[in-house]
């Protein structure tokens, strides 16, 4: 693993281990989390093929010969000039004999019915394809010729060559993905483990090193403290700094839970979730769990949080639009019935040196 880059030079191993506190209490042993999936997008609402194909022109080049000659150009202008004339033509690909168009659709693996239908699903036939407006039906052919007159083989050949570029274009699609509104839960026993972690020479305050080693500012001793799930944390200096800031929120927030727990999310691919509109994935730094009582059971908080450096507030934007549709758009589902309340939500960037007031108040109002 060296000797591809794949593993640093020099690795110190790092390894965030549960804390046996935690994984004795209720909620880890029969509690659940919430993420989403990402499926395909449905073409179930494609009508149409893309309005650059709708419209194309298309140039083609021929040479006339033959003898079988078709009049589908009467009263079109010719040009033409002595020996060596050339003729351009112009005419949409359903004003072609069908039976032509047919053959030439013949050619292309890509244009069978059941491979436009699979990217068409409300297309009924090859004809609605060659002929509707909707699809390739006015696709113009500019055909230019050195005779006055074409053959059937000189328009199965310009139309094959139209048809190709139409192939290119439906082969061209690619399957697009979304993410789902539906968060389904998972046991969190399933999910949250011991995880060892490899950094190329930790230093500093930054990655690999101990939350209780780094500068007083951002110093923390996780290791006694029964909101943090870990035993350390050993995240970037940013990460750092929310950890920090979230110690001092913990005093107020007892007063309204009973049960509080801040979980580092250290690349746990159960842990993804996958924006609502492209299915991008995303992997927030932190997962907060907030629990009361209620008078049936519990009402639990999971709550996203992403702390985000300087340099990435922009570069990152679409994460924190997802992260604020998770609460209006997302919705928990559970496979039992049992007597927990679940709501989820994620919150703006975490930033200590520009969105602190943003964080603090959607914080605030979540936790109301």
């Amino acid at each position: 693993l060296k000797a591809t880059g794949l593993l640093p030079e020099k690795p110190v191993e790092i390894e965030y281990r549960l804390k046996d506190s935690f994984k004795k209490t209720l909620f880890y042993q029969q509690g659940v989390v919430f993420t989403n999936r990402r499926v395909g997008k449905s073409r179930k609402n494609a009508t149409q093929i893309d309005k650059k194909i709708q419209t194309a022109v298309i140039p083609v080049q021929i040479a006339g010969s033959g003898s079988r000659l078709y009049g589908l150009f009467d009263g079109e202008q010719a040009n033409e000039g002595g020996s060596g004339s050339r003729y351009t033509r112009q005419v949409k690909l359903k004003d072609l004999p069908l039976n032509i168009l047919f053959g030439a659709m013949d050619s292309f693996e890509g244009l069978k019915f059941s491979v436009l239908k699979s990217y068409y699903p409300r297309l009924k036939s090859k004809r609605e394809f060659l002929t509707s407006p909707d699809y390739a039906g006015n696709v113009t052919l500019i055909i230019e010729s050195d005779r006055e007159h074409l053959t059937a083989t000189n328009l199965f050949l310009a139309a094959k060559q139209a048809l190709g570029e139409i192939a290119k274009h439906v082969g061209g699609i690619t399957q697009e993905y979304e993410g789902t509104k539906e968060f389904e839960a998972k046991p969190i026993r399933n999910i949250i483990r011991n995880k060892k972690i490899y950094v190329d020479n930790p230093e500093g305050d930054g990655v690999g090193v101990s939350q209780a080693a780094v500068a007083r500012e951002l110093a923390v001793n996780l290791y006694g403290e029964d909101w943090y799930v870990y035993e350390d944390n050993f995240g970037t200096t940013e990460e750092k700094a929310f950890v920090k800031y979230f110690s001092g929120l913990v005093p107020e927030l007892k007063r309204k839970y009973e049960e509080i727990y801040l979980i580092r999310n250290e690349r746990i691919p159960e842990l993804a979730i996958y924006d609502f509109d492209t299915g991008e994935r995303f992997e927030p730094d932190f997962l907060l769990i907030l629990r009361k009582k209620n008078q049936d059971g519990y009402e639990q908080e999971q709550i996203f949080i992403e702390s985000k450096g300087d340099h990435l507030l922009s570069q990152d934007k679409w994460k924190e639009d997802f992260l604020l549709r998770i609460g209006k758009e997302g919705i928990p589902l559970k496979v039992y019935a049992d007597d927990t309340k679940h709501r989820i939500c994620g919150l703006p960037f975490f930033n200590a040196n520009y969105r602190m007031d943003d964080f603090a108040q959607a914080l605030r109002n979540k936790v109301r």
